[in-house]
């Protein structure tokens, strides 16, 4: 199925200027839409094309092209099979160091997270992270965190789940099934929203820039890695792409360890 039968003209359109490097601001100013839509057709794209990094989608749209267009040279072929190769390999990799916290983990899932967390800091060269359940409407919980200071956890433990507004980072994760990347909290809209959490993760959390990884099961989604700078250092595309894969082959510990504690329970 090439993307002509799969996408929208307006997601074509999208996926185009996304694939090729331009970010969701410029994206928004160049087509006249708000940021938001855009973030919302590229959760469409992933969605309806079964792909969850940048990478990916370039690799998926060169391919269709060079499939609609027989004449193109052999660069082009090339190039597009280099990415894919390219995505194939990390994403082995990735597999490779989820096999081994699975076998670390004896099926713990608070380890399972914890190693998880740790390597995400690691690929994103962030100062501190979490991961955020996801329970339904607005509601999310802190399940594990890693390096948080010790004002900012001490609120996350006294606040318990959080109900957050319609305005703010973290909810809105679970309607667009894609990557968030803030590049400075203090300035981005969502600034304007009277927030707790984000109010304490500004003040609290001394966070600047800030990266929102939603993690699905089944094409659902049970929760965030949010990573964070604590100064003002956007977190590059490739970042992005390697911490996509990696959540994406993480769920495979996660939902292991899950099995896990469940046959526990019954035992």
């Amino acid at each position: 199925m090439t993307r002509e039968t799969s996408l929208s003209l307006r997601e074509t359109e999208i996926a185009d200027l996304y694939a090729g490097g331009a970010t969701y601001k410029a994206i928004a100013i160049q087509l006249f839409i708000a940021p938001s839509t855009v973030r919302s057709h590229i959760a469409a794209i992933y969605l309806k094309l079964d792909l969850s990094s940048k990478l990916a989608l370039k690799a998926r749209l060169d391919a269709d092209f060079v499939l609609a267009h027989p004449e193109n040279n052999q660069d082009a072929i090339i190039a597009g099979l280099s990415l894919v190769l390219e995505e194939s390999i990390l994403r082995e990799k990735m597999l490779s160091t989820v096999l081994r916290i699975i076998e670390l983990s004896k099926g713990d899932t608070d380890t399972v997270l914890s190693s998880i967390m740790e390597h995400a800091l690691m690929l994103c060269k962030a100062k501190f992270g979490m991961f955020m359940e996801h329970r339904g409407n607005n509601s999310t919980y802190v399940r594990h965190s890693n390096f948080v200071p010790k004002a900012f956890q001490d609120w996350l433990s006294d606040t318990g789940e959080i109900i957050a507004s319609e305005q703010s980072q973290f909810p809105c994760f679970s309607k667009q099934k894609a990557i968030l990347n803030i590049v400075d909290i203090r300035t981005h809209n969502f600034n304007e929203a009277d927030d707790p959490l984000h109010h304490a993760t500004e003040t609290l959390g001394r966070a600047r820039s800030v990266m929102v990884i939603p993690m699905l099961t089944d094409g659902v989604v049970i929760g965030a890695f949010t990573v964070y700078r604590q100064e003002v250092h956007p977190f590059t595309q490739e970042s992005m792409n390697l911490a996509a894969i990696f959540i994406d082959q993480s769920g495979v510990a996660i939902g292991n360890a899950r099995m896990m504690s469940a046959l526990r329970e019954d035992t």
